[in-house]
């Protein structure tokens, strides 16, 4: 990634940059703030640094470094000059997040992309094998642009928001799940699986336009967003960061760029598609099907809420948790607590209890997809069962196996039905 340096210390340079930002298309100019919050920013003392990513074929960052003293007499020029060109926003808080939410919710089509890493959790002490994919960032982008014609002179507006941060998706959440707006993304499958199973949230009215592309085309093969940025934008791409670690602050900056020239992308190649006619780009995967992803061991394994039959002997646990959270007892439970040393990725205990209902209840009301690091159903149940128990009350355990003791039996030796007998 190419980064330019402009020392600005007199009105000349000044006048030169000034021109040099006006005569740039308002789609390829964007003016970076808060950028340092993930990526190094350069430092000179006495002057501003300002920011700018250029978008051609070649993309570049720019840093232009204008002197305090000089600065002070042209701020209010140069702060309306920076307006009239798109920007990219780094969204570290939730304050952020609303002033963004506000900025997006004007257009109706949005280009979403994510950035992914692997997370090994400590299992019960041991450090699992078999990662979890956690987002890193989102990026968002929004557009004053109503057509592929008028692209370059239309701003964008991107947000880059950082996960590692403490990020709460839920300010956005009317807006993901409305079928007002319009989601794009490339390989949806893949990202709206990864909203979902992190926050919880269940997108609608998504385009894909790796599946417009194969509905156009009828094959399989050439369907990367490098292919189709080519085909659609005469635009070369780089893709040799997408694997990089992106838990990692700062980013580099061409981390930075990478992850928002997807976003800014994506939106062009739509409007390409739609105008092209012939291109169906829906993504209909149905999220409140019956079935939903519950192991992750070797295999991702796949189990209906109806093939679910709770045995008998787990019944007397099953019914005291239903009556427990029809009762409402669960609204408190806060998310760090049912964490259980990473065997599972909980968003909302409260939201969870309910599904957790609806398997006990037998009925197709779950609205997450839950990941559970090898764990089962069943295992869940009676974790959640024990958990909501010590909430209540302390639990009595087996001297022997440590499992949790029913019945008065059992209770008066201190060891569950099993170890007894075996002594």
């Amino acid at each position: 990634m190419e980064t330019i340096h402009s020392k600005v210390d007199n009105i000349e340079m000044f006048e030169k940059i000034v021109s040099k930002i006006r005569s740039l298309p308002k789609s390829i100019i964007y003016n970076l703030i808060n950028s340092e919050k993930i990526t190094n920013l350069p430092s000179k003392d006495g002057f501003t640094i300002y920011r700018f990513l250029i978008q051609k074929d070649n993309s570049y960052l720019w840093n232009v470094a204008i002197e305090n003293s000089f600065l002070e007499s042209r701020l209010e020029e140069f702060t309306s000059l920076l307006k009239l060109n798109s920007s990219i926003s780094v969204v570290d808080t939730n304050e952020k997040l609303v002033e963004a939410q506000k900025i997006i919710e004007n257009f109706e089509i949005i280009a979403l992309d994510t950035e992914t890493y692997p997370y090994y959790p400590t299992i019960d002490g041991v450090v699992s094998k078999k990662p979890i994919t956690l987002l890193s960032l989102m990026q968002i982008c929004v557009s004053e642009q109503t057509s592929f014609k008028d692209r370059e002179n239309k701003r964008k507006f991107c947000f880059v928001i950082d996960f590692m941060e403490n990020i709460n998706l839920d300010f956005l959440k009317s807006i993901l799940i409305s079928k007002k707006y319009i989601k794009i993304f490339h390989n949806a499958s893949y990202d709206v699986g990864r909203i979902q199973e992190q926050t919880a949230i269940l997108l609608d009215n998504v385009w894909c336009t790796m599946v417009a592309e194969r509905s156009k085309l009828g094959e399989k093969k050439g369907l990367k967003l490098s292919n189709l940025a080519k085909t659609h934008l005469s635009i070369d791409m780089d893709k040799t960061l997408q694997q990089s670690s992106w838990h990692v602050r700062p980013l580099s900056e061409g981390q930075f760029v990478y992850s928002i020239l997807d976003s800014t992308i994506l939106l062009d190649i739509y409007h390409s598609q739609i105008e092209k006619g012939d291109y169906v780009g829906w993504y209909s995967k149905n999220t409140n099907n019956k079935k939903k992803k519950y192991l992750l061991d070797d295999e991702l394994e796949t189990q209906t809420v109806l093939d679910f039959i709770l045995p008998d002997k787990d019944r007397k646990y099953v019914d005291w948790l239903k009556d427990f959270i029809i009762s409402g007892n669960a609204r408190s439970f806060q998310p760090s607590e049912f964490c259980l040393n990473g065997r599972y990725l909980i968003n909302n205990v409260y939201d969870f209890s309910q599904d957790i209902l609806a398997l006990i209840l037998n009925t197709d009301n779950i609205k997450t997809t839950y990941i559970f690091n090898g764990y089962s159903l069943n295992d869940l149940l009676i974790d959640f069962y024990i958990f909501c128990q010590e909430k209540e009350q302390p639990i009595e355990r087996c001297l022997s196996c440590t499992n949790v003791l029913y019945g008065k039996d059992s209770l008066e030796y201190q060891k569950c039905f099993t170890c007894y007998n075996n002594n």
